[in-house]
């Protein structure tokens, strides 16, 4: 049965938000609800940024008639939807909020970052929370304690704005999270916790809906009201209900052990791509004695531009790479799950060869770069 759940699971938010997409389209163009133009953005013409709302609410409305239906219509005990997840989805809807409003008026960054500090606060009161990770190669878990609600919070609000820098050409961060949640999903069946799966799987149906819409030539962005959830929402997909007993009946403790402190290496793992250009972004700012909050036209979609890629071709570049580190993860999963039979450090060995590529990858397009922007100069 737990198959036909995620396949409804999947399919349900797509069709709720395919239909719930146009009526947005209508309200915003009557409204003139534009996405703002300037020197770093690529779309030309007036474009609605309130694609987020559409997969916000499809993610949250079946996630609640999941947690009430699943139970009973496919006989899955194991199917928790707690009074603790309730938490995480008010920290959901706090950040989504307050992205909505960043669309309309822009926020303040101390007020923006008090209110992600909230909402990250009721996501880990609602027990999706890192309490350390597992070194590779050693299976030491190591624990972060007292630390281990903070650094939550600051991973969630970090990931956010991953996400938020990777939303710049049509269908990028879309199609990256729908990927990302996919694999998500997968995680969490290999290591039995079916909650955890089924959210991922209503969030990938969700996102797949807006992609429709989003796709190049895109009608519709997603916004900050958008970004903001999607970052805290696979920040915690991991996390959700590991903790609070809702792994089902053939998951033991050392597979919720794995989920727990493994949950941090997956999601670092198949979000390395926008975790990398964030942290290479900050950098490159810090460098050059600019805020780090200040936009550029340096990220690694930006570079294939100048490069002279089609959008498409970028997002089949950057979606593969994305893919490749997500099925690594699997791989991982499967193998610290004993399902497949193979010492632990081979697990540990394709992620960390995942981790050495993806590094990679962004040096080389960073070098790419410098070499464009020289012959650029050259030729100027």
């Amino acid at each position: 049965m737990v198959p036909v759940l995620l396949l409804t699971a999947l399919l349900t938010p797509f069709i709720l938000n395919i239909l719930l997409t146009p009526l947005i389209l209508k309200v915003s163009h009557k409204n003139n609800w534009y996405d703002s133009l300037d020197h770093r953005k690529v779309h030309e013409g007036e474009v609605p940024r309130l694609g987020g709302v559409g997969f916000f609410f499809s993610f949250v409305v079946c996630s609640l008639l999941a947690g009430f239906l699943a139970p009973k219509l496919f006989d899955l005990p194991a199917f928790s939807f707690s009074s603790e997840l309730l938490f995480s989805f008010l920290g959901f809807t706090l950040v989504h909020i307050l992205g909505l409003i960043d669309d309309f008026r822009s926020i303040r960054a101390r007020y923006k970052l008090l209110g992600q500090i909230i909402a990250g606060v009721l996501i880990v009161l609602g027990g999706a929370v890192i309490p350390g990770f597992t070194l590779p190669f050693f299976n030491i878990d190591v624990q972060f304690g007292i630390f281990a609600g903070p650094l939550t919070v600051l991973w969630l609000i970090s990931l956010s704005n991953a996400i938020n820098l990777m939303d710049g050409i049509d269908g990028l961060a879309g199609g990256m999270s729908t990927i990302t949640a996919l694999i998500f999903a997968g995680v969490n069946l290999v290591l039995g916790n079916v909650t955890g799966a089924v959210l991922s799987a209503i969030l990938a149906g969700s996102l797949a809906g807006f992609l429709v819409f989003n796709k190049p030539k895109a009608q519709i962005f997603m916004g900050d009201s958008g970004s903001l959830f999607l970052g805290f929402a696979l920040g915690s997909l991991l996390f959700m209900n590991g903790s609070s007993g809702a792994l089902d009946a053939s998951a033991t403790s050392e597979t919720s052990q794995i989920l727990l402190f493994g949950g941090l290496l997956a999601t670092l793992s198949v979000l390395l791509l926008p975790v990398g250009d964030m942290i290479s972004a900050i950098l490159r700012r810090i460098r050059r004695g600019t805020p780090i909050y200040a936009p550029d036209r340096e990220h690694i979609h930006h570079k294939y531009l100048n490069f002279g890629y089609s959008v498409p071709r970028i997002l089949g570049v950057l979606y593969t790479v994305v893919l490749l580190d997500g099925l690594t993860v699997i791989f991982w999963a499967l193998v610290h799950s004993r399902r497949i039979d193979a010492p632990l450090w081979v697990g540990d060995l394709v992620v960390l060869a995942a981790w050495l590529g993806t590094g990679a990858f962004l040096l080389w397009n960073h070098h790419r770069n410098n070499e464009y922007k020289r012959r650029t100069e050259d030729a100027g």
